[in-house]
């Protein structure tokens, strides 16, 4: 559903592109050591919601199907290191149990990947992503998001998210991010709500003129 907007002021979500394609070759420092924040590329994993004003450390669900296991890490930096192998170097991230001395390897996929913020045993999570640190990282989808609580119409929202390392306002191609955009934001559906932001694209009208628009799903999608 298009529903098209002109004249109205909304808030920023911008989008920096994250390159999935990282050689995670280069994302482990080769100097040994036991301070996990070396580890190049590799964050500490989180969980956000920026409208809320909360962050909270998160793990991946063990439950997802993709995960691949590893018996034995000594360290999260060890765990990291046999999940570049166990992946072909195709690591996104990791779970290490710090109670049990066990590791977990997420592969690279374009999926929405299940998290939860239960700890239990210890969990440390590990993620490998590229968003400066004026973006949030959001780990169940992948993305760098930079939401900016400004009103501005479409065109000048656009130029401020161009403006910021050359992000672009948020797209929206299908209802995984949208779900995730949502999740992150709270935001509702409705235009009636006030905690609405614009996203990216034009729509046509009944005339074929373009209009502003923000995205949601067809009806029982």
């Amino acid at each position: 559903m298009l529903i098209t907007l002109q004249g109205i002021q909304y808030n920023i979500l911008c989008n920096l592109d994250n390159n999935n394609n990282i050689d995670s070759k280069d994302l482990v420092d080769n100097k040994i050591t036991s301070n996990i924040e070396q580890i190049i590329k590799f964050h500490r994993a989180y969980t956000r919601n920026v409208n809320k004003s909360w962050t909270r450390l998160a793990c991946y669900n063990e439950k997802m199907t993709v995960i691949k296991r590893v018996k034995v890490a000594t360290s999260a930096l060890d765990c990291i290191r046999k999940c570049q192998k166990a992946t072909n170097m195709n690591l996104r991230g990791i779970n290490y149990m710090t109670s049990l001395g066990t590791c977990s390897c997420v592969p690279k996929m374009n999926v929405l990947y299940n998290i939860t913020t239960n700890l239990t045993g210890g969990c440390l999570s590990y993620v490998a992503h590229n968003c400066p640190s004026e973006f949030d990282y959001i780990m169940e989808y992948h993305r760098c998001y930079n939401f900016q609580f400004t009103w501005l119409l479409w065109n000048e929202s656009r130029q401020s998210c161009n403006n910021l390392l050359n992000s672009h306002p948020v797209i929206i191609d299908n209802n995984t991010e949208n779900s995730i955009v949502r999740a992150y934001s709270s935001i509702d559906y409705y235009y009636t709500s006030l905690n609405m932001i614009w996203t990216a694209g034009y729509g046509v009208n009944a005339t074929n003129n373009k209009t502003i628009f923000f995205w949601s799903p067809y009806p029982g999608e």
